[in-house]
């Protein structure tokens, strides 16, 4: 037997959550399934953030991520299916530049295809947007560029430090963040 529960989340999704509910004014751009939980994403969302610039995909399924947590709330393992977002092109994302040129800061993850946040990073640095990168995984930092030249700030765990170092956890964290 097991006590289960549905929750709005993503990490982008969060923060753009988090910024609305401080009053900021906040738009998600992301890939959407036409689907049950797209719908519930986006209503379950709308009160924070405009997501009506995200991408719409009607044959995908959502995003979505399963966590296991034992008694004392600490997650055992962690199922990700973001197929989605390996369909995100950065045309798709030109499209929506005006809304992107618009804003103050942007926020990406790296959940997007390499080639796509490689793009959005150039953009963002030929257009003078303070850009915010989040990798939201140890894998997922890979698909950062080597170059980090248009990035403003970049928001990662130990983990993702030492992997993009190429260290591993028993050395330094200045030594990682100096590389």
């Amino acid at each position: 037997p097991v006590t289960s529960f549905k929750a709005v989340g993503g990490v982008a999704r969060n923060i753009a959550e988090n910024l609305g509910r401080l009053g900021i004014k906040t738009s998600l751009l992301t890939a959407l399934g036409d689907d049950v939980d797209g719908e519930w994403l986006v209503e379950n969302s709308k009160q924070w953030m405009d997501m009506s610039f995200s991408i719409t995909f009607p044959s995908a399924t959502t995003g979505n991520y399963l966590a296991v947590l034992d008694d004392s709330g600490e997650m055992q393992i962690g199922f990700a299916d973001m197929d989605i977002c390996d369909l995100v092109e950065f045309s798709q994302i030109e499209d929506r530049w005006n809304v992107i040129k618009a804003a103050s800061y942007v926020l990406i993850d790296l959940n997007f295809p390499e080639e796509t946040i490689a793009s959005i990073i150039r953009k963002c640095h030929q257009d003078d947007i303070p850009l915010i990168v989040t990798p939201v995984s140890v894998p997922k930092i890979h698909k950062l560029p080597e170059n980090l030249a248009g990035i403003h700030l970049l928001i990662a765990n130990r983990g993702e430090i030492m992997e993009a170092a190429g260290l591993d956890e028993s050395e330094s964290l200045e030594e990682a963040v100096e590389r």
